[in-house]
Formats: structure tokens, C-alpha cells, sequence
């Protein structure tokens, strides 16, 4: 019998993610006075969160052969405010990969994107780099509680944005 071989961080890290999650979604601005594209969409979303509190994400990943494809809808009262699909091609090295996505927002016109990340070591955090609203947006994830919970953050010049995200039941 030959030697077991240890899956690659990547794949590790993706197909115990494989599943639907949900959590609170909590957005601030951190730079009120950076301008640029999609500066001022951005502040009336934080604007309208520090008012109405925050809104509510749910996730779904799901393997599609070597591949995995990831859905998110960020809403308010059941109000869908901003949603994504994207396609994850994990690359020969088992640690980077490549994402192509489309982002849609209620009454504006869908956009392409095509974005890159790592997984670490353990195959229990990654980094993306994301384009959005004209800026390099870096997201971070962490694998917690025993593969029961997911720490994101995203950051950008202007803002910043927490979920933990939970198995949905």
C-alpha cells in the first residue's frame, strides 16, 4: 500500500468550507475623506448601517469537480442590497488561486471582476486581493471554532468590514 499523501493547503481549506453560512455583516467607513470611485456609494452604506444597524450575509460554497463556486447575498429586512457568484480554480502549487466573479447591486449594471488569493500553511486562513469600487480590497479569513465558524474581514483604503459567519442549520 502506498503512502497516504496530505491533501494541499488549498484544497484542504476549501472543501471543509463547502457548505451554506450565514452571519451579521458590520460595516464602517475608517476614512471619510477618500474619494474615488465608489467612495460615495460606500459611505451611504455605512451611513445607512450606523442608522439601521447591521445588515445580514449568507454564503454558500460548493465543489464543482476541481473547482468550487461561492455565492454571496448581503441583505437588510429580507432586502437583497448586494450580491456575488464566483468561480474558484485552484492552482498546481496548493497554495494560490484564482477567482472570477460577478458583483450585482438592486438597479445597477453587473461587474465582472477577476481577483487572487493564498491559503496559509495549515490550510486554515486565506488572503484575497478583490478589486471593488476602484480600490484593492484584502480580505481575510479564519477557520475557528473547530471548523464550525469563519472569521472574514474585509479592508480597503476607506473602509472596513467584520462577519463571522456560522453553518446555516
Amino acid at each position: 500500500m502506498g503512502a497516504m499523501t496530505e491533501r494541499p493547503p488549498a484544497r484542504k481549506y476549501y472543501e471543509s468550507l463547502v457548505d451554506a453560512w450565514s452571519g451579521r455583516f458590520t460595516f464602517e467607513v475608517t476614512d471619510w475623506r477618500a474619494g474615488g470611485k465608489g467612495a460615495g456609494q460606500v459611505k451611504a452604506m455605512a451611513a445607512v448601517s450606523r442608522v439601521v444597524g447591521p445588515a445580514w450575509i449568507a454564503t454558500t460554497l460548493a465543489a464543482e469537480g476541481e473547482h468550487f463556486r461561492h455565492t454571496t447575498k448581503v441583505s437588510k429586512w429580507g432586502i437583497t442590497v448586494l450580491e456575488t457568484t464566483e468561480l474558484i480554480v485552484l492552482a498546481d502549487d496548493g497554495r494560490t488561486f484564482a477567482m472570477t466573479g460577478e458583483q450585482r447591486a438592486p438597479l445597477a449594471a453587473a461587474e465582472h471582476y477577476e481577483a487572487r488569493g493564498e491559503i496559509d500553511e495549515s490550510g486554515t486562513r486565506a488572503t484575497y486581493w478583490i478589486p471593488w469600487s476602484g480600490v484593492e480590497m484584502v480580505q481575510r479569513t479564519h477557520i475557528v471554532d473547530d471548523g464550525r465558524g469563519l472569521e472574514l474581514e474585509q479592508v480597503t483604503p476607506f473602509s472596513r468590514s467584520f462577519v463571522l459567519l456560522r453553518r446555516a442549520e
